[in-house]
């Protein structure tokens, strides 16, 4: 897809399933999560964000550097 100046590449990585058996096996157990399914993000650009399987979301989040020049900045 192309978004403005940005073309998301296409990737050929690891399976979502094994990313979520590397993720069992590191992370600590006390680790908590609010969501059903983990959000694995692959890339970031600006203010778009891209998990493993190309869907693009807006990060609301932030981090200090990240709400003044987005992600990636050069």
């Amino acid at each position: 897809e192309h978004w403005g100046a940005f073309s998301f590449p296409s990737t050929q990585g690891q399976p979502y399933d094994a990313l979520l058996r590397i993720r069992k096996e590191k992370l600590s157990p006390f680790t908590v999560s609010y969501y059903q399914q983990p959000l694995l993000l692959h890339q970031g650009h600006m203010q778009w964000l891209w998990d493993v399987q190309g869907h693009r979301y807006l990060d609301f989040f932030g981090g200090i550097v990240t709400i003044s020049i987005g992600h990636c900045h050069p």
